[in-house]
This record gives C-alpha cells, sequence and structure tokens, in this order.
C-alpha cells in the first residue's frame, strides 16, 4: 500500500496551509465587520417618541418638555437622549445620574435642556452633555469629558478630572471645586463655602471666587477675570500663572510664584500678608504685576518684582531686586485672548 505524501511549504504541509488561509480570511472579514460597526453602539433613548430610560415618564400627558425619573438612572456605553428640537427641556432624575464612557445626551445644539439631579452627577471619560446641571450632591466629571452648559450644586463638591472642557460657570452653595490639569470652564468658577483648585495648565474664562475657602492657582494656568476671596480664605498663585485682571482678599495671605503676571491691582483688604517670589528682576522668571499693590494690614515681601503702580502697606514693605512705578507696560497678555467659539473674548 502506498504511503501519501505530504508536501511541506515553509514548515506547513499543504492541509495546514489551506487551514490557515481559512482562519486568515475569517480574520479579515470580521476586522471589516468590526470597522464598519458604530464603535460605541449604545441605546438611544428619545424623549419625543420613545423608549425612554426605565422610570422616566413626562410630567403631563404627551409632553415632550418635562420628564421626571423616580430613580436613579445609569446610562451605558455609548447611550445617547435625544429630545425634542428647538425646545427648552427639563428632565427631573429622582437619584443620581451617570453617563456611560462615550455617552451623548442633547447632541442637538438647537435645543436647550435642564437636568436636574437630586443625587450625585458622575460623567464618565468621553461622554458629552449639551445641557445645564443643576445638582444636590457631588458632581464629577472625567478625564476628556465635555459639558456645555453650566453646573450648580446645592450641596457638594465639584470635580473636573484632566483634560474637561465645560462651556459655562461653575457654582457651588456647600462644596469646593477642583479643576485638573489642562482643563477649560468657558465662566466662572465661584463657590459659597468650600476652596477652589485650579490645576496645572488650565483656562478659566471667569472670574475664580470664595465667599469662605483659599483659592490655589496651578502652574501656567490663567484667569481671565479676577481672582476674589471675600471671606477667609489664603490665595495662593503658581508660577508662570497669568491672572488678567484684579487679585484680592479680605482676610487672607496672597502668594505669587515666580513668573507669575497679574494685569491689574493685587489687594488685601483684612488681616493677611503678601508675599511674590520672582528669581530675578528684569527677567522673564520675574513678576510682572501691571496694577498697585497694597494690604491694610499685613506686610508686603516683594523678590524679583516689577510693578506697575504703587507698593502700600500697613506694615513693612521689604522689596528685593523689585521697582515699582514702572508706567507704561505693555500687555502682558499681548495676543493671548480667550477664543471660544470662534470668538476673541477677554
Amino acid at each position: 500500500m502506498k504511503q501519501r505524501k505530504s508536501i511541506y511549504r515553509y514548515g506547513l504541509n499543504s492541509k495546514a496551509r489551506a487551514m490557515q488561509w481559512r482562519l486568515l480570511r475569517s480574520a479579515g472579514l470580521l476586522s471589516i465587520l468590526l470597522a464598519v460597526m458604530p464603535a460605541n453602539a449604545g441605546i438611544t433613548y428619545n424623549f419625543v417618541s420613545g423608549p425612554l430610560p426605565a422610570g422616566c415618564t413626562p410630567t403631563a400627558p404627551l409632553s415632550t418638555t418635562s420628564f421626571v425619573c423616580a430613580a436613579a438612572v445609569t446610562l451605558g456605553i455609548g447611550d445617547e437622549f435625544v429630545i425634542a428640537p428647538n425646545s427648552d427641556v427639563t428632565i427631573k432624575v429622582v437619584g443620581a445620574l451617570t453617563t456611560g464612557v462615550n455617552s451623548i445626551i442633547n447632541a442637538d445644539s438647537s435645543s436647550t435642556l435642564t437636568l436636574i439631579t437630586i443625587g450625585a452627577v458622575t460623567v464618565a471619560p468621553g461622554s458629552y452633555i449639551n445641557a445645564n446641571i443643576i445638582a444636590t450632591a457631588a458632581v464629577t466629571l472625567m478625564t476628556g469629558s465635555h459639558l456645555s452648559g453650566y453646573l450648580k450644586t446645592a450641596a457638594g463638591v465639584v470635580t473636573l478630572l484632566n483634560n474637561v472642557r465645560t462651556d459655562g460657570s461653575i457654582n457651588t452653595a456647600a462644596g469646593g471645586v477642583t479643576v485638573g490639569n489642562g482643563s477649560f470652564v468657558g465662566g466662572d468658577v465661584k463657590t459659597i463655602a468650600g476652596i477652589v483648585v485650579i490645576g496645572i495648565g488650565s483656562y478659566i474664562a471667569g472670574t475664580v471666587g470664595t465667599s469662605a475657602g483659599g483659592i490655589t492657582l496651578g502652574i501656567g494656568s490663567t484667569v481671565a477675570n479676577n481672582l476674589v476671596s471675600i471671606g477667609a480664605g489664603i490665595v495662593t498663585i503658581g508660577a508662570k500663572a497669568n491672572i488678567y485682571r484684579t487679585v484680592s482678599t479680605v482676610a487672607g495671605a496672597i502668594t505669587l510664584g515666580a513668573g507669575s503676571s497679574i494685569s491689574g491691582d493685587i489687594t488685601i483688604n483684612g488681616a493677611g500678608v503678601m508675599t511674590v517670589a520672582g528669581a530675578t528682576a528684569n527677567t522673564f522668571t520675574g513678576v510682572l504685576i501691571e496694577g498697585n499693590v497694597s494690604t491694610a494690614v499685613g506686610a508686603v515681601t516683594l523678590t524679583g518684582v516689577n510693578v506697575g503702580g504703587e507698593v502700600n502697606s500697613g506694615a513693612a514693605v521689604t522689596l528685593t531686586g523689585s521697582f515699582t512705578n514702572q508706567a507704561n507696560y505693555a500687555d502682558f497678555r499681548g495676543n493671548d485672548r480667550i477664543i471660544y467659539r470662534g470668538e476673541k473674548k477677554y
């Protein structure tokens, strides 16, 4: 009986080779199918025609502008809310609201959506929410998420992780605000009771303020308006940070790091000392204050600082390598204006 021959090519016999090609072909077809499928396919909840998330109903029969969800709402990966176009819509969630990764809420910019939550809000990475959020508890926007409206909390901290964008203002009644590195806020950041921490290289288009708490502005960050503490709180401004208007506290020390710049006055109206530390004067590592420097009670210590106006203090003034009344400074902002929705604004 003859023995069948096996032909080997590149270490595989012909049968094995054929099987390999079939597997490769199947893998190729699978990759094509995966390429054409939506990357983040999820459930679409339509607040006009349905379906709605579990527990959510119109507040009046056939209403497309007012809804209540009787329990917490949790979205999955890529889930979407669609609301009526050209409308003002309110969705109240009696519980927490949690989005999934890459979720979308109200992609239609013709509509105004307000999300009211009786609970915490957690916005997952990559999510986009075209809405205003009013919450009673903590709000967390995770890395790479985008909120196009304003954000208010009655009680609870607000946390933006790194590279987050929120186009409106952030306001808390009882809770601090933390803005992560490389993030953008298109309005004010204000608290009534709570500290404010702005991370490295972030941009705040409005005013940063607190009624009772300290403020920390990270290295290389920018505040395009005022930085104000009207209660008891220390203000710390990191190296190479910019404030485009004034800095003031009522009762709290102010410290500026090397290379920082203030385009207006810097003032302590109550008790508190001021320490401004540039590396050397007349260099880019020094500090530039275009307005006046003043304290009501505390001492002023300036090292390597150029001041466009006067220095006044209720206590000792110490100038080291610093200069005052340096009039006619060119605006240090130059062309560094906020470019927001295609327009240049202060």
